[in-house]
């Protein structure tokens, strides 16, 4: 019995601290605000990485040439991807040096994420960063992966977030793509998880909608 009480308060204590890694909506409009404060690049990087759900050291590994557009429809209209490989032969050493990545797969960009990597590559091309295909897309996150979480950690801070991290930020990608109706399945492939056990622990269950979920049988019955 008292094994079973003792199991039930750290399943009771993971769920909380799965709750308190996810940002709501208002944190997060906070924190990318606060992040563009020291530069466009520390803004965009945290902008990034809630859009796409990718991890820190996947987006460090990241290069210019991982820009990818693929054909979505027949149609022929095309959307653009990120490619994601863990492996490192086609980056310069500094990135292999500090980057990895989790999981092989495709990440595609909104189009707001998509606008800003134009204006990234605008600005990049002022600052004399190398924007060739080898090149890191972030500078800032390849030289060190660890001081930028780091950074992220102040600036929530600064933005009055007290419960963020750096992974948390993935949390808050995936409660942010689940509360928006996309399917379990859906989520778990976007998100790389092998399993959907492993996916579901990842979001905050607080902020799914709970309010009309069931009218939407009237369309189905009425």
């Amino acid at each position: 019995m008292a094994r079973f009480f003792k199991h039930q308060r750290l399943e009771q204590k993971f769920s909380t601290n799965i709750k308190k890694k996810a940002l709501t909506k208002e944190e997060a409009k906070k924190l990318i605000l606060q992040g563009y404060e020291p530069s466009f690049q520390t803004g965009f990087i945290i902008e990034f990485l809630i859009y796409t759900g990718l991890r820190m050291g996947e987006v460090a590994a990241l290069t210019w040439g991982d820009l990818e557009y693929l054909e979505t429809n027949p149609q022929g209209s095309a959307s653009l991807f990120v490619v994601i490989q863990k492996t490192m032969n086609h980056r310069t050493l500094e990135v292999k040096l500090n980057a990895k990545c989790g999981s092989n797969g495709h990440v595609e960009l909104s189009n707001v994420i998509g606008n800003k990597i134009v204006e990234l590559h605008s600005i990049s091309k002022s600052l004399s960063y190398s924007i060739e295909k080898t090149a890191a897309l972030f500078p800032l996150a390849s030289k060190n992966p660890l001081e930028f979480s780091k950074l992220i950690s102040n600036l929530s801070m600064k933005a009055g977030i007290r419960h963020v991290s750096m992974h948390g930020l993935r949390h808050t990608t995936i409660t942010f793509l689940a509360s928006s109706g996309h399917s379990l399945q859906v989520v778990q492939k976007i998100a790389r998880h092998k399993t959907a056990d492993m996916m579901t622990v990842y979001f905050d269950a607080t902020q799914l909608p709970v309010t009309g979920v069931t009218s939407s049988i009237d369309k189905l019955l009425v």
